[in-house]
């Protein structure tokens, strides 16, 4: 009977309703249990492509579907900064939803990321593997705790060169550049994001 249950569920939601000592994964399509615990970044790997979900801190954290706004944004700022990084060959630009792996338990998907030529070799078929040089987060209610906290700790231990969150209701922009003790923060600004390793302002 679990098993006919756990078919109609969402993997994150089964995960959650099952005792410590169970778990679930994807079989053909069909969700199975098992009391032999798989890791959780085993079981992130099972989710069906495409699940708005992220593995932070080692626990998965769901995501409702973002704003016609804050796509729109996302476009735009991702666009202006393709065209730019594509007439200069400086490297890749990515939008979510693309997992990024930082390590076992922390695994993100940013709203855009920029990958340079360097760093090319932690671009594989289904993710990305390695921090990216530049990330780039639009706040919403629902993610903005862990993109300033949380997500914003990781990325600096794993060394993105640039992090910037741009809240999509006021288009309040602020930046934040590696250091050797920790993230320098950028005075805030709106409507421009100004990257010292891309060599541009973009103005959005």
């Amino acid at each position: 009977m679990l098993l006919n249950e756990a078919k109609i569920l969402n993997p994150v939601e089964v995960y959650n309703l099952l005792p410590e000592n169970f778990y679930c994964e994807v079989r053909n399509g069909d969700f199975w249990v098992s009391d032999t615990p798989l890791p959780n970044w085993m079981i992130y790997q099972l989710l069906p492509e495409g699940t708005s979900v992220q593995l932070i801190n080692n626990q998965f954290v769901m995501s409702p579907s973002p704003s016609v706004k804050h796509q729109k944004l996302l476009l735009t700022i991702a666009r202006k900064i393709q065209q730019w990084t594509d007439s200069k060959k400086l490297g890749d630009v990515m939008i979510a939803p693309l997992d990024v792996h930082f390590d076992e338990k922390e695994v993100y998907q940013p709203d855009i990321l920029f990958i340079s030529n360097e760093k090319a070799g932690i671009i594989f078929e289904n993710a990305i593997y390695g921090a990216p040089d530049v990330v780039i987060e639009l706040l919403s209610p629902s993610n903005a705790n862990f993109d300033l906290h949380q997500k914003k700790d990781i990325y600096f231990k794993k060394k993105v060169r640039e992090y910037w969150v741009i809240d999509s209701a006021t288009k309040e922009v602020t930046g934040f550049e590696l250091g050797t003790k920790g993230y320098k923060e950028l005075p805030k600004v709106k409507g421009t994001l100004s990257s010292k390793l891309l060599g541009k302002a973009f103005k959005f």
